[in-house]
């Protein structure tokens, strides 16, 4: 199922509710004043007078008992600027001025920001069936990637998105089924609304962050006790630390900003919501990849392939001094063991494997010959190994085992054995060389394991950097072009 497919459908499905909604919402406008005098129940005690007749025409004027508010009707006639002025029988009780202004589209802008615009409800709900569809659509996405590309970083960029997705659904489900009035909604709460998905997202997550960056640091703390200090082994506390502190500087850059700015006019609330927003961008795309990377690397891990190999490719890693292998190659090994035995109890058919890694400067064999000398010691018939001991990197383990491969057998099916936080990125170096395998992961501790998903999210991020970083702008500028549209026309 290819996006385009299901996304112009769906592009033209919103493009079609904001043609509803031009006609649906242009040619009303609704003034709701709070904490009135209780001269103004008493609707002989209101007067209204506009400045400028024929621009605008009060239609009615009815006093809610609901929210104790006086509601003033207005109709747009004809484009043009004027005031309109609520006072009352008692000229103690004060006055009310407000300066309107009527664009060519019988929109009508004020600067108070506390009117409202009628019918406007009916976005609210197309925004639900569009955050509806859009979860409907990834996650048939989702489901056609994980049988045909289970390695691919889109896999992972799609995920992400699910989440943020499902995460606004709910919270826009909440919006609409706890709003009190059907008729009665602020344009600029309902664009503040759309604008905020990003820290509306992150608010929601920030628990859960909390959480992540508590257990990430702890384990660091282990890990480093475990296995000495270094710039890897302290990932987990950095990550924690840019999630917490990004949410933190997102929600006090508005105050920061009130100081410097007038957030009650136009050009200050645009520029402090673009600031804010910005940055909630930012951190809600990289919460949104770690998990996306999250759930890919644990998916990745618990997949066991079909019993149908030819051949097993297994990674190596570093060795001990005596040319054993580590407990983590060693659990590599085991699991690649395991999958072999499986597969001759169920299909009778051998597995040959492909041991591969090359020797380091300080090791005295090579890590495919440690690996072979493994395999025999557990009872695999030298016949059935073979040895690539010239590679540095997974990109030449896949890159040289396959070369092996496809001389003897250019049609056999490979999988390949790894650790298991490292079977999503190892999966999708393969793809790149267009070799079709499959992954096996091997446990490891539980605190290597948390700063090891790190490591592969941040590996995966750079993988793909220059895709990411055009996401990030994209949606800035997106976000950019809502604001300008909004400010130049005076929507809000």
């Amino acid at each position: 199922m290819k996006a385009r497919k299901i996304i112009i459908p769906l592009l033209v499905l919103i493009v079609a509710f904001a043609i509803i909604d031009f006609f649906a919402i242009r040619g009303n406008y609704t003034i709701n004043l709070y904490f009135i005098p209780d001269a103004a129940k008493d609707l002989n005690n209101v007067h209204i007078v506009c400045d400028n007749e024929g621009i605008i025409e009060v239609i009615k004027t009815e006093y809610i008992e609901k929210n104790e508010s006086l509601s003033i009707k207005l109709k747009p006639l004809k484009e043009g600027k004027t005031s309109l002025k609520i006072y009352f029988e008692d000229e103690n009780l004060g006055e009310y001025i407000y300066d309107f202004k009527v664009n060519k589209y019988l929109f009508v802008i004020e600067d108070g920001f506390i009117g409202s615009l009628e019918n406007i409800y009916i976005i609210r709900v197309q925004i639900l069936i569009i955050l509806l569809l859009m979860s409907l659509i990834i996650a048939l996405i989702i489901h056609h990637l994980i049988h045909s590309e289970m390695y691919s970083y889109k896999l992972m960029f799609y995920w992400g998105t699910f989440l943020f997705t499902l995460v606004n659904l709910f919270l826009w489900i909440i919006e609409v089924v706890h709003k009190d009035e059907l008729n009665d909604d602020y344009l600029y709460d309902l664009y503040g609304d759309i604008i905020h998905v990003f820290s509306r997202f992150a608010l929601a997550a920030f628990p859960y962050m909390i959480i992540l960056a508590l257990f990430l640091s702890i384990s660091n703390i282990i890990l480093i006790k475990k296995e000495g200090r270094s710039i890897t082994n302290t990932l987990g506390i950095l990550l924690g630390f840019f999630l917490t502190a990004m949410t933190f500087i997102g929600y006090i850059s508005y105050n920061v900003l009130e100081k410097v700015l007038n957030v009650n006019s136009y050009i200050g609330y645009h520029v402090s919501l673009f600031v804010e927003s910005s940055i909630f961008c930012i951190l809600g795309y990289f919460e949104c990849m770690m998990l996306g990377t999250m759930i890919c690397t644990i998916l990745s891990q618990i997949h066991v392939p079909k019993f149908d190999k030819d051949y097993l490719i297994i990674l190596g890693c570093s060795i001990r001094d005596d040319g054993t292998p580590t407990p983590l190659l060693k659990a590599r090994i085991d699991r690649a063991i395991w999958f072999a035995k499986k597969q001759k109890e169920k299909t009778g058919k051998d597995i040959t494997f492909i041991a591969s890694g090359g020797q380091g400067s300080d090791e005295i064999i090579s890590e495919a010959e440690s690996i072979r000398n493994y395999l025999v010691d557990q009872g695999i018939p030298k016949e059935q190994i073979i040895m690539e001991d010239k590679s540095t990197s997974t990109y030449e383990n896949m890159k040289f085992s396959n070369k092996i491969i496809t001389n003897e057998n250019p049609e056999a099916k490979i999988a390949f054995s790894t650790t298991g936080y490292h079977v999503f990125r190892s999966g999708n170096i393969a793809i790149n060389q267009n070799i079709d395998s499959e992954g096996i992961g091997s446990k490891t501790k539980w605190y290597f394991y948390t700063n090891a998903l790190i490591r592969e999210f941040v590996a995966n991020i750079n993988a793909s950097k220059k895709k990411h970083i055009a996401n990030i702008v994209s949606i800035i500028l997106l976000v950019g072009i809502l604001l300008i549209i909004s400010y130049f026309f005076s929507i809000l």
